[in-house]
């Protein structure tokens, strides 16, 4: 199981970049390095819009021209965003991360394995019908190096047809929640490679000229495409983030992907947002490899879980954008809500009592170890502004508690150096966890990507978790007593849309347009 999790570090990404309000131009595939797969979202040409000209007379949404559109090589937000509507996978996950059936109209689940029964009413947009061929073709396009859904493939051991009706996915550790994982776009037998493959979605790309729009498909699921509210939509190109807010700004896009986050950049009034929380935890990381120090004592790491105010954080520093966590699980998972968490642990009273029993006194205002002070050296990377002001943050939260805190702001080079060499006592680091929800992937050793510490008691009580033989409130005391890493925070987003769309919003992180067409335009 520890080489297991030792290996799985190529998918855990541990963010040190800008973030942006509206994420046009970030990919989502956590097996890629955010920071070498950001799109160039500078534009030194000036807009030549005004205000009262090409207002958009249709439902129109963007499209990044910087790269083809590819259900497997696109890693634009936008283009991903926009292909969802034209690539349904066999489920996806909905804004509770509970898998919804799509292509699939039911499945079965064992140890290791999902089996898909593919509905019968699933059709390509060319009327052909899809089968276990097209999906065994699907995925075995999907482990390409450089598809966003080769990540994945960390856990998918195998896949294979049953019959023509039947699909079955293996994977190399138990969960009762890998299913999550086979949300990869299935398309036709043969057609990667065209430059449009054939989908089964609500939408088919049609291209005109060098443009594209998005027609219904007849052969929808979806009442056969017969009754949509939104039969078509239009496409607007765009080459940069300022482009697309100007056009979201000014009524000719109506919908896109918003990163409420960090609330940098401001919308005009005839905008909403319906919020969710995205699969991104933010944490801190204790040196608990530094044997010859106090703080190598879990008790040290649960004065500080307790002394950190989330609420404050989430609220007063990001404004509101995010989602105050203690439990390293998704607040909006269905799991989580059925567990009936605490809300909030903050306490300074037990901060105390847990820094005490570590060694960490009290004396006058000062916390000392031998009545030398304790000084804390918590490092973060300069190049996030919003870490920056997070380290600030819990700085601000033991120094409440006597400790003096150093922060230094490293180059993403020096952070990963200084994480490499344990020249640290706390830092500061994000990683996006996998759709199965394994938070194995934090158990790592590897460079600014996990916090290195990990346990036989806490492995197994992650795979008892994992296989549905322990209940998350119990695995959470095992978690809480071995406290590995501190949880902090999850990253939220959001579909923003004109206030001329009307409709149920239900966005979700991999449906992010979920019921588009029912949507009224006006």
């Amino acid at each position: 199981m520890i080489k297991k999790i030792l290996n799985m570090t190529k998918r855990i990404i541990c963010f040190s970049l800008f973030a942006l309000c509206l994420v046009a131009f970030t990919s989502c595939s956590f097996a890629d390095w955010v920071d070498s797969e950001l799109q160039d979202d500078t534009d030194d040409t000036e807009n030549d819009f005004s205000e009262d000209d090409n207002y958009s007379t249709s439902f129109t949404l963007a499209r990044f021209t910087g790269e083809r559109l590819d259900p497997y090589l696109s890693k634009n937000r936008t283009n991903r965003d926009l292909l969802s509507l034209c690539y349904d996978p066999l489920i996806y996950a909905d804004n509770s991360c509970d898998p919804v059936c799509v292509i699939a109209s039911d499945f079965e689940q064992g140890d290791n394995y999902v089996a898909f029964t593919i509905s019968s009413d699933a059709r390509f947009s060319d009327g052909t019908y899809v089968t276990a061929s097209d999906c065994v073709y699907s995925y075995s396009v999907a482990m390409d190096p450089e598809s966003v859904y080769v990540d994945r493939f960390e856990y998918i051991s195998d896949f294979k047809a049953l019959s023509d009706g039947r699909f079955a996915v293996y994977f190399n550790m138990d969960s009762m929640y890998n299913v999550n994982l086979c949300d990869i776009p299935i398309i036709k037998v043969g057609t990667n490679g065209d430059f449009i493959s054939t989908g089964s979605g609500k939408y088919c790309i049609i291209r005109d000229n060098a443009s594209v729009y998005l027609e219904k498909n007849p052969y929808s699921m979806v009442d056969n495409g017969e009754n949509f509210e939104v039969s078509k939509i239009s496409v607007h190109d765009i080459s940069s983030t300022e482009e697309l807010l100007y056009n979201f700004n000014y009524n000719k896009i109506h919908g896109a992907y918003s990163d409420i986050t960090d609330d940098g950049i401001e919308f005009r009034g005839n905008i909403e947002t319906i919020s969710f929380c995205d699969n991104s935890l933010v944490f801190a990381v204790v040196n608990r490899n530094n044997t010859e120090s106090f703080i190598s004592d879990p008790l040290f790491s649960k004065g500080i879980t307790y002394c950190i105010d989330r609420t404050s954080i989430c609220e007063e520093y990001l404004s509101g954008g995010t989602a105050p966590t203690w439990y390293p699980f998704n607040p909006d998972w269905s799991v989580t809500s059925a567990a009936d968490l605490n809300d909030d642990i903050y306490s300074t009273v037990d901060a105390h009592e847990y820094f005490t029993a570590s060694g960490a006194v009290l004396t006058g205002t000062v916390r000392t170890v031998n009545e030398i002070p304790i000084e804390l050296r918590l490092i973060v990377n300069s190049e996030n502004l919003t870490k920056v002001e997070v380290a600030e943050a819990v700085a601000k939260d033991l120094e409440n508690m006597g400790f003096i805190v150093i922060i230094e702001s490293l180059t993403w080079d020096k952070y990963t150096e200084a994480v490499r060499n344990g020249d640290y006592d706390i830092y500061i680091a994000e990683v996006l966890l996998p759709l199965n929800m394994d938070i194995g992937i934090l158990l790592s050793d590897s460079v600014n990507t996990g916090c290195g510490y990990y346990s036989e008691r806490l492995i197994g009580a992650i795979d008892s978790f994992n296989s549905g033989n322990l209940s998350m409130r119990d695995f959470l005391r095992v978690f809480q007593e071995e406290l590995p890493f501190i949880p902090l925070y999850f990253n939220r987003g959001a579909l923003a849309v004109n206030r001329v769309v009307s409709g149920d919003f239900a966005p979700s992180i991999g449906n992010i347009y979920n019921g588009i067409e029912n949507w009224i335009f006006s």
